[in-house]
């Protein structure tokens, strides 16, 4: 069985921005290309709505500007 332990320097590592010239991980790129289908299935069906970001802001308790 494979170990699927996750530390929190694998997360740090996978979630961390690109330094200048250096490639997408193939993971993370399955990562993000999953989170983007499904943001756009979503959309497709109804699933998602359009928020500016005042109400989004007033949601979380912060003053509109």
């Amino acid at each position: 069985m494979a170990d699927t332990t996750t530390t929190d320097k694998d997360l740090d590592a996978f979630l961390a921005p690109l330094k200048p010239g250096e490639e997408i991980a193939p993971a993370h790129r399955a990562w993000m290309d999953a989170q983007i289908r499904e943001a756009l299935e979503a959309a497709k069906d109804g699933r998602t709505s359009y928020k500016t970001l005042d109400e989004v802001r007033a949601k979380f308790g912060f003053d509109a500007r």
